[in-house]
């Protein structure tokens, strides 16, 4: 029987996130493939502040005609990194965020997910060895083979919410294809270390009421039930 992924991850240490994409990031276009890791820098276009974040969605309602911000949420990430989702806009490309929720709900997420493409189904392992450490076949390969890509268009926020039961929402954004500016793929045999890792704010900029991360974390957690 296929190990679920914590079990693969139980000897991982915690690194840190940027760590681990500098390890196993792999330069890709900005058109992201659904249902796979990626590393994103994105430039907004404009100057951002905690002035430009609302606080919550209220704020939002109640000041947009006098207010400039250059998101609906409360908070902007210029560096997210998260399971890329399909929103079939091809001016547009959607990720599930893993920065924006703490390492219970990442792991929730991430192990249910595995479980579903992977344990259930077999849309992984014929590509990758049984322990994640390899890939048996480079996504350059795997990306022309409609076998392989078939089943991942299907990830979108709904396949998500869908598999863990809950609202995923907070954690999701849609950033417009010209500003992404960097993009890193983070291949099968990064999941044990993105599984484990550490908690990361570099890149994120909250509105000035919000106390930090861990107010996010909150935030993520209050609508995920």
């Amino acid at each position: 029987m296929k190990k679920l992924l914590k079990d693969i991850s139980i000897k991982v240490p915690v690194n840190n996130p940027f760590k681990i994409i500098e390890e196993y990031g792999k330069p890709m276009p900005p058109s992201l493939i659904p249902g796979h890791l990626y590393a994103l820098g994105i430039d907004a276009g404009s100057q951002v502040s905690p002035d430009t974040i609302p606080y919550d969605k209220q704020d939002y309602t109640e000041n947009k005609d006098d207010k400039f911000f250059v998101t609906k949420k409360p908070y902007f990430d210029s560096m997210p990194f998260g399971i890329a989702l399909n929103i079939n806009n091809e001016n547009y490309q959607s990720i599930l965020n893993l920065k924006l929720m703490s390492p219970v709900y990442r792991r929730l997420i991430l192990d249910s997910y595995y479980a579903i493409m992977n344990v259930k189904n077999n849309f992984i392992s014929p590509y990758v060895s049984e322990d994640l450490k390899t890939i048996d076949t480079p996504i350059g390969k795997r990306i022309r083979d409609q076998s392989y890509m078939q089943p991942f268009f299907a990830v979108n926020e709904s396949f998500i919410s869908k598999i863990v039961n809950a609202n995923v929402s907070f954690a999701i954004k849609n950033y417009e294809i010209n500003s992404i500016k960097k993009v890193r793929l983070l291949d099968w045999n990064a999941l044990p270390d993105m599984y484990n890792m550490g908690i990361a704010s570099d890149g994120i900029i909250f509105n000035q009421r919000i106390g930090g991360i861990e107010e996010i974390f909150e935030r993520f957690e209050s609508k995920f039930f």
